[in-house]
């Protein structure tokens, strides 16, 4: 049930927007890229997103995998036959804030960055690829490994 402020007040309600997202995904995301998605919706706040997303996982709706998780068979079936108790709104707004973890998660898969020693100097070297075709290939030399940390911190913001 929605209150006035718009956050989701009844703990189950929060269960299936954790659900929600992650069927919505529909890969292994870390806790803090789904946390990120939940309480961006509005809808949960810090607290009521970490204990029912605590419960999903004691329960066996939701599973970690080297720090991943991912809806479980219990957990898809769940959502599918309970998501229309989330209200539209909330839907729409999970859907959105899922697709931009989706394209966060799909630049970072296609962007590597990697800073190697090079006697007193770094090599900064990126690469970013596109369905498999490679975008650009670049390296840079460094003076310091400050310069080479900001640029791959740069290039990761915005590749």
């Amino acid at each position: 049930m929605l209150a006035d402020i718009g956050m989701l007040q009844n703990k189950n309600d929060v269960k299936l927007l954790v659900l929600y997202v992650l069927r919505a995904i529909d890969r292994p995301v870390s806790e803090e890229q789904l946390g990120d998605c939940i309480m961006g919706t509005g809808s949960a706040n810090y607290f009521d997103y970490t204990e029912a997303f605590d419960e999903l996982l004691r329960f066996g709706q939701v599973a970690e995998s080297d720090g991943l998780y991912s809806l479980t068979p219990l957990g898809l079936e769940t959502i599918d036959l309970l998501e229309r108790q989330l209200p539209l709104s909330v839907r729409k707004s999970a859907t959105n804030n899922a697709a931009l973890i989706l394209f966060e998660m799909k630049k970072a898969d296609e962007t590597m960055c990697e800073i190697k020693k090079d006697g007193s100097e770094y090599i900064f070297h990126c690469l970013a690829h596109d369905h498999g075709a490679v975008q650009f290939d670049i390296s840079a030399r460094c003076y310091t490994e400050f310069q080479a940390e900001l640029m791959r911190a740069k290039f990761k913001e915005d590749p």
